[in-house]
């Protein structure tokens, strides 16, 4: 069965409209493009339940908001938000999605799947380390929910393992995917864990493969 996928536009322009669930939902190292997402049900649940633990993050201990986290990526598993980068004449840069990331058991994976997207999802990555070398060892506290700094998913790994650790393994994304666009593929992406990172040939892989051209 196919999962029902809600549609949101959202752009620099819409950041002074009453639409901040709209606006949030699409990641700080986004910003400044013209971006359409798509979410799974799985993902607006998600979304709803990290908000919950941010609120939380207060009144519990470091371990506990990192166990909750935990549980939170294993019960939405599937949880999936696409990307559409438009041009600047406010249309898609090729037809299709950017690229697309999604919770595929206990990790995350982002794919591209076009070039466009390639290069998207190249900067997405650098953009995301960088922010997070600026966290250093904090939890998801102020990440894990959709009006943290860095959104929904990211922010739920670094809930549940750290900044820095997961900062690294997004500079180690960002370089597999300059040798995706080396390669002169069309598309192609990496999967990031609580412990590893390595390049995917699929959006739901869980197997590292070699970089070529696809």
């Amino acid at each position: 069965m196919v999962p029902t996928t809600q549609s949101l536009a959202a752009t620099t322009e819409q950041q002074t409209l009453n639409v901040p669930v709209q606006y949030d939902l699409v990641p700080p190292a986004l910003r400044g493009l013209r971006v359409r997402v798509h979410t799974n049900n799985k993902w607006n649940k998600l979304s709803e339940e990290a908000s919950k633990i941010n609120s939380q993050s207060i009144l519990i201990t470091s371990e506990q908001e990192k166990a909750k986290y935990q549980e939170l990526i294993t019960k939405f598993d599937g949880a999936q938000i696409d990307y559409d980068i438009e041009d600047e004449t406010g249309r898609p840069q090729a037809r299709g999605h950017a690229f697309s990331e999604k919770f595929v058991n206990g990790g995350l994976n982002d794919f591209a799947y076009k070039k466009a997207g390639l290069a998207d999802l190249r900067s997405y990555y650098g953009k995301t380390a960088l922010s997070l070398k600026g966290l250093g060892a904090t939890s998801g506290a102020a990440t894990g929910s959709t009006v943290g700094p860095l959104g929904t998913a990211v922010g739920a790994l670094v809930g549940m393992v750290g900044g820095t650790v997961v900062g690294s393994h997004f500079d180690e994304a960002q370089r597999d995917m300059k040798k995706w666009i080396s390669k002169g593929s069309s598309k192609g992406g990496c999967r990031v864990t609580a412990t590893d990172e390595f390049p995917i040939a699929s959006l739901g892989s869980q197997k590292q493969t070699n970089i070529r051209k696809l």
